[in-house]
């Protein structure tokens, strides 16, 4: 329905992770997760793939604190972006 209610709009997914490990492999990792969700909602959704980006920000901009296990939980995460 929303690409029907708003056919030029797009839908960008964002991979986030925390800072255990490097920042080159947390950019990876965040980036292989967004595809991931990219690939269910065309696969399963019926999204049209030509609408739906996916990208990484890995571990750059946190909402949670690394230090502890509930920040870097909550670091861990998929951001969807209607734009």
């Amino acid at each position: 329905i929303y690409f029907k209610n708003n056919p030029n709009n797009r839908i960008e997914i964002v991979g986030h992770t925390d800072n255990i490990g490097n920042s080159k492999d947390n950019y990876s990792i965040g980036l292989k997760y967004s595809r991931q969700v990219r690939h269910y909602l065309i696969s399963k959704g019926k999204f049209d793939s030509s609408l739906i980006d996916a990208s990484s920000k890995g571990e750059s901009e946190p909402i949670g604190d690394n230090y502890s296990e509930s920040g870097r939980i909550a670091n861990k995460r998929i951001e969807i972006i209607f734009k």
